[in-house]
């Protein structure tokens, strides 16, 4: 009895190893649909028509205050902080224009003559705005008003659109960090 015991738990553990195996080998070929799940969400930059390469220069600014960052593109290509002193980190302006371009936004609600404007913390301009000029000279403006109620939203306003978006929080927070401690050394 004690020997079926030892093949019955032999078999039983070349089985799990085999499963595991197999396992295994499945999720290593598996790939990832980056553009199909890029695809599902709501993004700025798409709407607008623009991606992080087609961007000049982007104006973080406080409209409350005098206070903006300015990241540009020189001829070469290379990522500049005109008018700030200090060297600018490329890499942290690199993900600037990323995080513009593909700030994602929940949802949106029409704007209409009942609206109220200061419902959303525009007052009249809101607390946060980003300005980007592309390389083919056009722009686009995103204003920010307050948060949502959840708290996980921002209320925005971009260019004349007659909508309110709801722009994910974090990418905004971490655009308004860079304006308050701007990546430069």
């Amino acid at each position: 009895m004690n020997r079926r015991v030892m093949v019955f738990l032999g078999v039983l553990l070349f089985g799990l190893v085999g499963i595991a195996l197999l396992q295994t080998r499945s999720a290593s070929q598996s790939t990832i649909d980056v553009a199909g799940t890029l695809n599902s969400f709501y993004l700025v930059g798409r709407d607008l028509g623009f991606t992080p390469e087609d961007i000049q220069a982007v104006r973080l600014r406080d409209p409350r205050g005098s206070s903006s960052f300015i990241i540009a593109r020189d001829g070469n290509g290379v990522w500049t902080a005109p008018g700030s002193s200090g060297t600018l980190n490329t890499g942290a302006a690199e993900i600037i224009a990323k995080t513009v371009a593909l700030l994602p936004y929940m949802n949106t609600s029409p704007i209409d003559a009942s609206t109220k404007l200061s419902d959303f913390g525009f007052n009249p301009e809101g607390q946060f705005a980003i300005e980007v000029v592309l390389l083919d000279g056009s722009g686009h403006s995103i204003a920010i008003g307050s948060l949502s109620a959840s708290q996980v939203t921002y209320y925005a306003l971009v260019d004349e659109r007659a909508e309110v978006l709801f722009l994910e929080r974090a990418p905004v927070d971490y655009l308004a960090t860079q304006l308050n401690k701007p990546p430069l050394t």
